[in-house]
């Protein structure tokens, strides 16, 4: 992720819940030394990719990716397990 010096940024205003809130402050504080504006880029970075794959799906004319196989292929990737492969019938 660049620096925030190598970037163009912007203050905003959001309404979220204190659920929400704290998760992210927990994830700052876990990951960017409190840094909450870093822990909102992660997601924003993870939506990013999602949007891209998307976009790559439709492009290939396959049908939209639904909230159930974009996480597990989500757990695919992250485990690092390659997907299991079909067998040719003999």
């Amino acid at each position: 992720m660049p620096k925030r010096r190598d970037v163009q940024t912007t203050k905003i205003s959001v309404a979220i819940t204190l659920e929400d809130l704290g998760t992210l402050r927990a994830r700052a504080k876990r990951l960017h030394g409190g840094n909450l504006s870093a822990a909102i880029a992660d997601a924003t970075a993870k939506l990013r990719r999602e949007e891209a794959a998307h976009r790559l799906f439709a492009r290939l004319g396959a049908p939209p990716l639904d909230d159930q196989r974009a996480a597990e292929l989500d757990a695919e990737l992250g485990a690092g397990t390659p997907p299991r492969r079909r067998r040719a019938a003999a």
